[in-house]
């Protein structure tokens, strides 16, 4: 291609250099190597803050191209997210209409096919005629039992005999749900092969997983947990239970995490319920800036699609009912009882025909009178939650999961070091120092951020380009209080650090 176009020589250029590189690539048969530089020239006009050239455009639309000839459902996502400004109305539908077709594509290759997902529409608005009944039920069952419910739980051997068992019995050849399990099996099979057993990108939430809570797992200690992995105390709290007539893990009680991060404290109580080892029903509160609030529910349960809360008496027991932001359940309770002391006591009923808070607390207080179910809940702070609340928890344990102490958020930059080889480099020790005040999701988040500014220096530079301590220490100090000594030291501390880096790079 000639030496202008050597990366040694060209990484930093216009875009008509990525341009005339993806046209380069196009002729010798790299087509994924052009949508990459056709949407790389995009990058370089959009990030100066200027129309992009219309032959810029026309390579974003040869990008989408190749990405929907070449089946990339996620790219051509992306290049739609970027081309959608600049196409007609009527080049924004068709290109809604491939993208659906591009998904279509995937679930049929799966085994689910067009007639599945209409099933599945038909069950979510409703319309449900007599005679299609049976059959609907079956897909659904087969859709969304076998699949979510039997490959999430990594039971899917079940599933795949009785499809195997079921194609044999009726001896079509035309593609069958059960194919489609089997084919779901097979790819689950070769992504555990691709990865290796027991090497999860995501290992499981648990006491032996957490980094930086050691205060707070010391405490635990006293409720029996802390035994896994340790026969002599699980020995110990084994014995001590017997002796006393009492259970090993102490749940009789329910228990509220509290502290100023939410993010860490609910961390902690996902580990908790998990310790614990049996099914739990996750409620996650969230609460908008007017206090609107919504509710997720995830866990072992079946799903109601014609409204309303899932079937409570298909939960399995014993289980832990772990609620998230339970303080933002109080405050949408507040929230009601103000708007209806506000309109005169007239109250905006549900679909059940009562308050909201009654929908929620009946619902709740049904699941907590089932036998062997346990109340875990998660607040930013203690002493907010009033009547019906505190009597749904009924005896309470409240651990406070604090900020992290110095030794803490060592421990934290260690785990994240082991993660990122780049930010090993770092002087740990003084950034542990530097932050006190910040929680655990904090100190990862600046971290990362400095790890992928690196990382975009690099490709942008052509070389790589080391994690910079300065960098952390700038995105630390937005979390910090800026009348504060230590925010005063932390931005010292950076500006000398930049200065040091610019002399180093000037010799």
């Amino acid at each position: 291609m000639g030496q202008e176009y050597e990366p040694q020589n060209g990484f930093e250029k216009s875009a008509k250099f990525y341009l005339e590189a993806a046209k380069f690539a196009l002729a010798t048969d790299r087509d994924r190597l052009a949508m990459h530089l056709y949407r790389a020239a995009f990058e370089v006009e959009n990030a100066q803050d200027k129309t992009p050239s219309p032959e810029v455009i026309d390579g974003l639309r040869r990008a989408w191209d190749i990405a929907c000839d070449n089946s990339d459902r996620s790219s051509a996502e992306s290049i739609f997210g970027e081309l959608s400004p600049f196409n007609s109305t009527q080049q924004n539908e068709q290109a809604v209409l491939r993208l659906q077709s591009l998904a279509l594509n995937q679930l049929e290759d799966m085994g689910i096919t067009e007639s599945d997902i209409e099933n599945i529409a038909t069950a979510f608005t409703g319309e449900l005629d007599e005679d299609e009944t049976p059959e609907l039920v079956d897909s659904l069952k087969d859709i969304l039992e076998n699949i979510g419910v039997a490959v999430e739980q990594g039971d899917v051997e079940l599933a795949v005999r009785t499809a195997e068992a079921e194609k044999a019995g009726d001896g079509k050849s035309a593609p069958t749900l059960s194919e489609g399990l089997i084919k779901i099996n097979n790819k689950l099979q070769e992504m555990r092969k691709h990865k290796g057993e027991g090497n999860s990108d995501n290992p499981p939430i648990n006491y032996r997983t957490l980094v930086g809570f050691d205060n707070a797992l010391k405490r635990m200690r006293e409720f029996g947990f802390m035994a896994a992995g340790d026969d002599g105390f699980k020995t110990f709290v084994e014995r001590s239970a017997a002796m006393h007539g009492v259970a090993p893990l102490s749940l009789e009680s329910s228990f509220l995490f509290y502290g100023p991060s939410p993010e860490d404290v609910n961390l902690f109580a996902q580990a908790t319920a998990s310790e614990i080892g049996i099914a739990v029903i996750d409620v996650v509160v969230d609460l908008d800036p007017d206090g609107n609030g919504t509710i997720k529910l995830a866990g072992p349960f079946k799903r109601n699609f014609f409204g309303g809360p899932p079937d409570y008496m298909s939960m399995p027991t014993p289980c832990i009912i772990l609620i998230e932001n339970i303080d933002h359940l109080q405050c949408m309770f507040n929230n009601e009882a103000q708007a209806i002391k506000q309109q005169g006591g007239y109250q905006q009923n549900t679909m059940g025909g009562r308050s909201m808070q009654a929908e929620i607390i009946g619902y709740l207080k049904a699941l907590r009178q089932r036998p062997g179910v346990f109340i875990m809940a998660t607040s930013q702070h203690t002493g907010t939650l009033k009547n019906p609340l505190l009597e749904l928890l009924g005896p309470l344990h409240e651990l406070e999961i604090a900020d992290p102490q110095e030794a803490e958020r060592l421990d934290v930059l260690a785990g994240f070091a082991e993660e990122h080889p780049s930010f090993m480099d770092m002087d740990l020790g003084r950034l542990a120092n530097l932050s006190s005040g910040l929680s655990r999701r904090q100190l990862v988040e600046v971290s990362f951020a400095a790890v992928e500014s690196s990382y975009r220096e690099s490709l942008r530079t052509g070389r790589y380009n080391k994690v910079e301590i300065a960098d952390v220490l700038f995105n630390m100090a937005q979390y910090l209080n800026h009348d504060t000594p230590l925010y005063k030291q932390v931005e010292d501390e950076a500006v000398a650090q930049l200065y040091k880096d610019i002399e180093e790079e000037m010799l």
